[in-house]
């Protein structure tokens, strides 16, 4: 089957999408439950970084080849914008002892730019940001569409904020409500589990006003509210927010020139994330169902097809009609 193969390799997770030739956009069954996998669940803890990375591009290659019944004609790259020269140079020598076969590399942000064009048809001249908040990283981009793609007229970046960071301050919350209870050093599989719970409590937030979590080794229930959980990430989403606010400075684009701020990354399902950008820069945010996979998507050559948002946002956007993504079926490891 003649397909392109997009991969995310992210700094914790792995995505890759298959963009068959007349059908619709597929994700590449990684092996774990849902379409996305942790880095470290598969990383080799023998190898070195650069034989780690190969190996994980090998092994969404080789997915996608059982997948689809061989290799891809076509393999789109996405790496960070942000990147130093030791760390590009780094994913360079990881790329060429993966061996991969035909490829093209490009920018998070120009394929999370790309799928968002899928969905929006943009014209020729239209600036967009691409707002980046992953879970190891955080980065702002500005774009302008051209006749083959995107030009990247300004990009910053770094390792904060991060849902890394997201996930500790819920973990510290959660901690200094239990109290003495969750602090044994003798039983780190207790204070893991109750990580565990902060990070589920987090993602349910996004959907939800209010959830428990049981935490049965200590007989009693995590309550968390999005009041709460947007307390405590407001400051580091700030953070993240003001980078765009110097990358429109150092491109010289005014916000007011965009057509749209694209939001992507895990963490912007929390609605804050597109709430906050609304009330600073005040034009339209997208943002899809499922940012997670958007730059996996937009490397392949589709679209979740994020939805305009309009802020205030109190709640998740009501339902929208996707372009077709098919999901593989869960195998295991």
């Amino acid at each position: 089957m003649d397909y392109r193969l997009g991969i995310d390799l992210g700094t914790t997770t792995l995505v890759a999408a298959a963009a068959p030739v007349g059908a619709p956009v597929e994700l590449v069954n990684l092996g774990a439950p849902g379409p996305t996998v942790t880095v470290a669940s598969l990383r080799d803890p023998t190898l070195t970084a650069v034989e780690a990375s190969a190996a994980l591009l090998r092994l969404a290659r080789d997915r996608a080849a059982a997948q689809f019944g061989g290799p891809p004609s076509e393999i789109v790259l996405a790496e960070p914008g942000y990147w130093s020269e030791p760390e590009r140079a780094a994913f360079d020598q990881a790329v060429d002892l993966a061996d991969l076969g035909p490829l093209r590399r490009l920018t998070q942000a120009e394929a999370a730019a790309a799928g968002y064009a899928a969905q929006a048809r943009l014209p020729i001249g239209a600036r967009i940001a691409v707002f980046d908040l992953g879970a190891g990283s955080c980065e702002a981009t500005v774009l302008e569409r051209t006749p083959t793609g995107f030009t990247i007229l300004g990009s910053v970046g770094g390792p904060h904020p991060s849902g890394n960071d997201v996930d500790e301050a819920v973990y510290r919350f959660i901690l200094g409500g239990l109290g003495d209870r969750a602090r044994d050093p003798n039983n780190p599989a207790l204070l893991a589990s109750v990580r565990l719970a902060g990070v589920a409590a987090k993602e349910e937030l996004s959907t939800r006003t209010q959830v428990e979590l049981p935490l049965p080794a200590l007989h009693t229930v995590v309550r968390l509210g999005r009041p709460e959980l947007e307390s405590l990430v407001r400051g580091p989403l700030r953070d993240g927010i003001a980078m765009v606010t110097q990358v429109l400075r150092e491109a010289g684009v005014a916000a007011t020139d965009l057509t749209a701020i694209v939001a992507v990354g895990g963490c912007s399902r929390m609605p804050i994330v597109a709430a906050l950008l609304d009330k600073e820069f005040s034009i339209p945010i997208a943002v899809s169902s499922r940012p997670e996979l958007a730059v996996a998507l937009g490397a392949a050559g589709g679209s979740d097809a994020p939805a305009p948002i309009a802020a205030p946002v109190a709640a998740p956007p009501p339902p929208v009609v996707l372009p077709p993504v098919v999901l593989p079926p869960v195998a295991p490891t």
